[in-house]
Order: structure tokens, then sequence, then C-alpha cells
């Protein structure tokens, strides 16, 4: 049997602004935990846009917590 796997396409810049603007509202962990619940997070145009600093340390965050497990 197959099971349904959660999936999320997005734009980088989207995905940073969102977390930009939870950090204006100390809101920076649970919109991360709601990243942590797909299984797939398509990325598209990731070389296209700039993003500032803190939106790169954002998008890492995003991807580095994906790729290692809990502790």
């Amino acid at each position: 049997m197959r099971q349904a796997s959660a999936s999320a396409f997005h734009h980088p810049a989207n995905l940073v602004s969102e977390l930009v603007e939870a950090q204006q509202q100390n809101g920076v962990r649970r919109v991360l935990a709601r990243w942590m619940h797909y299984d797939v997070i398509a990325l598209d145009e990731v070389g296209y846009v700039p993003l500032a600093e803190i939106g790169t340390e954002f998008l890492f965050q995003v991807i580095a917590d994906r790729a290692e497990p809990p502790l």
C-alpha cells in the first residue's frame, strides 16, 4: 500500500519573506516547524533571485533542519 506524501512547491523569495515576517512577530520556530511536516519541498528559481544575507541564512536553516535527524 502506498502512503501519500505531503509536498510543497515554493519560490525561495516567498519562503524567505514568510520567515522574515515571522521573525518580526517572534514566530520563526512555528513557521520552521510547519515546514518540517512536508516530505518534499521543491524550491524553484533558487539561483535567479538574489536574497539578502538573512534570507540565505533562513533558507539554509530550512534545508539543514530537514537534512539532519532530530536529536
